[in-house]
């Protein structure tokens, strides 16, 4: 049995077109979906459209014999033209691995999406992200699953341990050490040390460390969904409060952030989906869910696994469209609001983001053109300029000497009437908003799930698949 399109459905043609929900806003697609209970239709149309626009691309590479082995499942390949190539020192072994370059300009995004390591390709991550840069790791699934193994063990489990790995032509080795691990109800942080060294001892070229960041949410089924939107969405801005969607300066993005489940393709598709746009709708006001995901399945096959995830995706991005206090072009433009995420404390002596209130910025009252970018929300994390929480609206009035600043700044820059009058102190008091969010249960009629076929009904390392 394959891994994608088993859902059916007798009248296709009666679903709206798809230029035709461009039209609407996203709120207005998600109660028509509702209420016709047409979300089976909606992913089988999107499936048809993206199977058309990726007939052209091939996988010849992740076929060829030398690399079968390093796939986890025998339908989930990464297309040629947009996989990730290792970058093996002596040039004798296959520069292949089962993940996928995925970037969004608009967005200022870019991802790389991968299956979960095997045990013969763990090294083979390792050296992945260090070629790429990749300083983030956001993982989606966990190392048991339904009893089975469903990723390798990569990173050590205690404190100040170590675990050490070769890369794929066994040159170098990668030590990599658990500094410290933070857990809340539905993830863990981890900070891990990574040191890379010549595997036979060669002094011409000393160690080098970097800090990675591993962010594990570790409450997302296989081919299910969270329990709800908001415990998502404070996984997502926590990672956006680390920094690692920043933009440096002469880039067109971020550097790649690492994005796994089992297969990279699942969650990895929905948590990919719901950040663009997100980012999106904070940059340009408008975005279209079935057009990114689209794009999307150009770069990776099958992202967004099930019809569950997809509605999923629409209930995480309104929900994240609150928190962000995004104004539509229907709505007022001035944005009083700051995101809003929860902290995640960095390790002694790394770096992290301030936890301090900022005061506004008063180009935030000026009033963009609809689809226009928004330039005080470049940073693409929802921080503008430097922070992510949202700043508490204070009862008393400031101080005289920020008073006087703030009136010299605005009388300077402001050209417009939608100024707030809503005065932000820099103190951590005062009242914050809560925002209401929209729960993920359904009334969906129970459909048939997928499955995955793992080579030869194993894992290549040889344990039994949980599929």
């Amino acid at each position: 049995m394959q891994c994608f399109g088993i859902f059916h459905h007798e009248n296709p043609d009666s679903f709206p077109k798809l230029r035709t929900l461009k039209k609407m806003s996203i709120e207005a697609q998600y109660e028509s979906f509702e209420h016709d209970n047409s979300w089976g239709k909606l992913y089988n149309t999107l499936r048809t459209k993206s199977e058309k626009q990726t007939s052209e691309l091939s996988t010849s590479e992740a076929k060829k014999p030398d690399n079968k082995p390093r796939n986890r499942f025998r339908d989930v390949f990464p297309f040629d033209q947009s996989r990730v190539h290792l970058q093996p020192c002596l040039k004798i072994s296959s520069d292949y691995i089962n993940a996928s370059i995925v970037k969004f300009s608009d967005a200022r995004r870019s991802y790389i999406c991968s299956q979960s390591p095997l045990s013969p390709t763990v090294g083979h991550l390792w050296e992945m992200l260090w070629t790429q840069k990749c300083t983030t790791i956001v993982m989606l699934n966990n190392l048991l699953e339904k009893g089975m193994p469903t990723c390798a063990t990569y990173y050590p489990s205690e404190a100040e341990s170590s675990l050490t790995f070769e890369d794929s032509d066994h040159c170098h080795e990668y030590i990599v050490t658990l500094v410290k691990e933070a857990a809340v109800p539905v993830f863990a942080t981890r900070w891990l040390k990574v040191v890379r060294r010549k595997r036979e001892g060669d002094d011409s070229s000393p160690p080098e460390e970097r800090q990675i960041t591993q962010f594990h949410f570790t409450n997302w089924p296989d081919f299910g969904v969270p329990t709800c939107p908001d415990e998502f969405l404070d996984f997502l801005f926590a990672v956006r409060q680390s920094g690692c969607f920043d933009v440096k300066p002469n880039k067109q993005e971020c550097d790649p952030v690492l994005v796994h489940c089992t297969a990279g393709i699942g969650r990895t598709g929905t948590f990919v989906l719901v950040d663009v746009c997100l980012a999106l709708l904070s940059l340009y006001r408008v975005v279209d869910i079935p057009t990114q995901l689209l794009e999307l399945r150009t770069m990776r096959m099958g992202m967004v696994q099930t019809e569950q995830q997809l509605k999923f995706c629409y209930q995480a991005v309104m929900a994240g469209k609150k928190r962000l206090a995004v104004q539509t072009p229907a709505a007022s433009p001035s944005m009083k609001l700051r995101p809003t995420s929860i902290s995640v404390s960095a390790p002694d002596g790394a770096s992290a983001s301030s936890s301090s209130s900022t005061l506004p910025d008063p180009q935030l009252s000026a009033s963009p053109e609809p689809g226009s970018p928004r330039p005080e929300l470049l940073r693409q994390d929802g921080r503008s300029p430097s922070r992510i929480d949202v700043a508490p609206i204070s009862s008393s009035p400031p101080d005289d000497a920020h008073s006087d600043k703030r009136q010299k700044t605005e009388e300077s820059t402001l050209t417009t009437s939608h100024a707030s009058k809503s005065d932000v102190s820099s103190g951590s008091s005062g009242k914050h908003v809560t925002v209401a969010t929209l729960s993920s249960s359904g009334n969906d009629v129970p459909r048939p799930v997928p499955e995955r076929v793992a080579l030869n009904g194993e894992t290549s390392d040889g344990s039994q698949q949980s599929r």
